[in-house]
């Protein structure tokens, strides 16, 4: 599988521990993870726990204006570096309310119908979250383009 890591991507993740994935870099007009010829049909933006918090209140304008690209896509999916717990009882650096941040995902969840992976801390975690994404959504793609091909076949 041929990953996309956005140019901009400042921390990217490392999939060395998948041997079938291999990754280039270029510029992604939306997320920070893609598929090499299915960059407008799928993304994954990828969010430390820092990113997110400033994410939705310094810099909401601009995330915003990311969720709304996110709707041309098929799929769009965000993998935060953080848990449920830690944005529920507030541990984060910031005086954004718990209410607040966590109301927040949910609003974007169903506002652009992304989906939400809180993976904790750990980076190997948000490289494999990232990695399922995107298998699944290739898989999920064949699957489909496949059934059509045999339904025109069919209909010929």
């Amino acid at each position: 599988m041929r990953v996309v890591v956005d140019s901009r991507e400042q921390k990217p993740l490392s999939f060395d521990a998948f041997p079938d994935i291999q990754t280039e870099v270029m510029a992604l007009r939306t997320g920070d993870y893609s598929l090499v010829g299915m960059q407008e049909l799928v993304a994954v933006e990828r969010k430390s726990e820092t990113d997110l918090i400033h994410s939705l209140t310094y810099d909401r304008a601009r995330f915003e204006a990311e969720l709304e690209r996110s709707r041309a896509l098929r799929y769009f999916g965000i993998v935060i570096e953080t848990t449920w717990h830690r944005l529920a009882k507030g541990e984060y650096r910031s005086k954004a309310s718990p209410q607040s941040i966590v109301g927040s995902l949910f609003s974007i969840a169903t506002k652009y119908n992304a989906g939400l992976f809180l993976v904790g801390t750990d980076r190997t975690s948000a490289a494999y979250a990232v990695q399922m994404i995107l298998r699944h959504f290739a898989k999920q793609t064949v699957r489909t383009l496949t059934a059509a091909l045999m339904h025109a076949d069919a209909g010929a």
